[in-house]
């Protein structure tokens, strides 16, 4: 389920920006794509930081909450006041914080802890292969849903994603 959110909105970014920011050019939507993009690396800090004081699953496990309730609070604010940029971006930002931590790291760590060591890599290899299943998903329905229903529903529909 991880991949759905993650895939399903990493490769959308600029299009996302460009609907709660309304840039004008392209050069500030790279711009604000390369910042978005950027606090990956602070999730990914933050979840190894993390892992010092709590389990993998704690990790995973409230990785997941952070990221359905950063989805919901974009999914609200592009509801209710889609002329907030500042505060859209600001959550933008939070949602990649957001995406980068705990299961992006978790997913890598949990099979060493979870498989018996006589099964694991061909264990790791089969939820690899689901994760991709899900990361299609994610690609595919980004588009078609955001375009029927609007970011809004998008970011309430990933939301939902991250909590089941």
């Amino acid at each position: 389920l991880f991949d759905v959110a993650y895939y399903g909105t990493l490769l959308f970014v600029p299009e996302i920006l460009a609907e709660v920011m309304h840039a004008d050019t392209l050069q500030e939507t790279c711009l604000q794509t390369i910042t978005v993009m950027l606090l990956g690396v602070v999730g990914n800090a933050l979840s190894i930081l993390t892992l010092s004081y709590c389990s993998v699953r704690w990790l995973n496990a409230w990785g997941f909450v952070i990221q359905s309730v950063a989805f919901v609070l974009v999914g609200l604010v592009a509801m209710q006041n889609p002329d907030a940029t500042s505060l859209l971006f600001a959550l933008v930002c939070l949602l990649m914080v957001s995406l980068t931590y705990g299961p992006n790291v978790a997913t890598f760590i949990l099979p060493t802890v979870c498989f018996p060591s006589d099964v694991r890599s061909t264990y790791h290899g089969l939820s690899a292969a689901c994760a991709k299943v899900g990361a299609l998903c994610g690609a595919f329905l980004f588009a078609p849903i955001h375009d029927a229903f609007g970011i809004h529903v998008m970011m309430f529909v990933l939301s939902g994603v991250c909590a089941a």
